[in-house]
């Protein structure tokens, strides 16, 4: 794979893990399920979601706790093939309590991408707990 594909495909992964966390924070379940493909699984902790149906019934349970932020940051992506790659990520997931932000956790990511028409989709999440 050249360097500017390769270029251009991270950058497409870095937009894929900013929209996730802008759709799970606004609540957009239907929009977080679409990033994923349509056999994707999101695995929390022991918990493990799969396919979009199963995801998008899933957020807002999450959301029911109060207003989240995900601040996703440390993002290592590789590319494997035009259509393949890998990305690990941390998480400090902030939660507001009487008009304030306090972290509520923080976690790692790992990532299994797939490139699917022309645009990045997670395959398989794993949200590690810690």
């Amino acid at each position: 794979m050249d360097t500017l594909l390769k270029l251009a495909a991270e950058s497409d992964v870095r937009n894929l893990i900013a929209e996730y966390a802008h759709k799970a924070d606004d609540g957009d379940a239907v929009g977080f399920a679409l990033l994923f493909s349509p056999d994707g699984t999101l695995e929390i902790g022991e918990h493990r979601l799969v396919g979009r149906q199963a995801i998008q019934e899933w957020l807002p349970t999450t959301l029911r706790q109060g207003a989240l932020r995900h601040l996703m940051t440390n993002v290592h992506i590789v590319i494997e093939s035009a259509d393949s790659a890998r990305s690990s990520l941390d998480l400090l997931l902030l939660k507001q309590v009487e008009g304030e932000w306090k972290i509520r956790m923080t976690s790692r990511y790992e990532d299994r991408l797939v490139n699917v028409g022309g645009g990045w989709l997670f395959q398989y999440r794993h949200i590690l707990m810690r």
